[in-house]
């Protein structure tokens, strides 16, 4: 699970480290784009871990609009489609 642990990593130093102001918000596409990266080359057994979270995230019961639209781009983005 070291792809899935060295993405995590990566998470927390962006968001320990990132710079205020206007710089930021492409510090942030292009840390998102990274991530992403990273996570499409997971072993199959990280996917399902990935796809188990994504799963209780949805099944915690928010259910606003950004973020189910967010976990539906993230489906996209690491699996090529809406598998979890």
């Amino acid at each position: 699970m070291s792809i899935l642990a060295d993405a995590v990593i990566e998470a927390i130093v962006y968001i320990s480290t990132a710079p205020a102001g206007a710089e930021r918000e492409d510090a942030d596409a292009r840390a998102l784009e990274s991530l992403v990266l990273t996570l499409q080359d997971c072993e199959p057994e990280e996917k399902e871990a990935l796809k188990a979270a994504l799963l209780r995230i949805r099944s915690a019961g928010r259910n606003d609009r950004d973020l189910l639209d967010t976990l539906e781009a993230i489906e996209s983005d690491i699996f090529g489609d809406k598998s979890a």
